[in-house]
């Protein structure tokens, strides 16, 4: 990770050393279109580095301009009756007991697809009422907390992966990334 937008009132740049304990060197693409893992296998870190609680969050990101993700009331209705069928319309970030948002994936998959490059590597620890205006001003709509949801509709939080026999399977490169073997044993594709 290389540029940040910390809200240094509630976080400090050691925030950075969580993510570099947590994996190995990151790419753009590790990175990119990876919110459920990252966020999921760094949940522990970032509640022992805050002494803190936290939650991992799932829902929308938008500006005024744009829909990054639109998790609505019918598509958690839809997936929860019928599973994941297409590309996920649904961001993970970290939320801790104190509302700060704790995003690690957004701006470098926004940089990645067509965006400013110049997002790639950032990341957003910030509460929600000091989020930077860029541009314009990102909004973060939380809809579900906790893995439980992921998992009800084929998802694996730890990989980010529909499962097996879900129509849109991909193995994510985030797993050879991990510096904890404990999760080594989900890597069979």
């Amino acid at each position: 990770m290389q540029r940040s937008h910390i809200d240094e009132k509630f976080l400090t740049s050691g925030i950075n050393q969580v993510f570099e304990k947590t994996f190995l060197p990151l790419t753009p693409t590790d990175i990119s279109e990876q919110c459920i893992s990252i966020h999921f296998n760094v949940l522990p870190a970032m509640e022992r580095y805050f002494k803190c609680k936290a939650y991992l969050t799932i829902g929308s990101v938008r500006d005024h301009k744009n829909n990054y993700f639109d998790m609505t009331d019918e598509y958690i209705s839809q997936t929860l009756s019928f599973g994941i069928m297409s590309k996920y319309k649904l961001h993970c970030w970290i939320t801790l007991d104190s509302l700060e948002i704790i995003d690690a994936t957004l701006a470098t998959t926004i940089g990645v697809h067509d965006g400013p490059k110049d997002l790639i590597g950032q990341m957003l620890a910030i509460h929600p009422d000091n989020l930077p205006d860029i541009g314009s001003k990102l909004v973060y709509t939380p809809k579900i907390l906790g893995s439980s949801y992921l998992e009800s509709i084929g998802i694996n939080p730890r990989s980010g992966v529909a499962f097996v026999g879900a129509s849109s399977y991909r193995k994510p490169s985030i797993y050879t990334k991990l510096k904890s073997n404990m999760y080594s044993v989900l890597d069979k594709t």
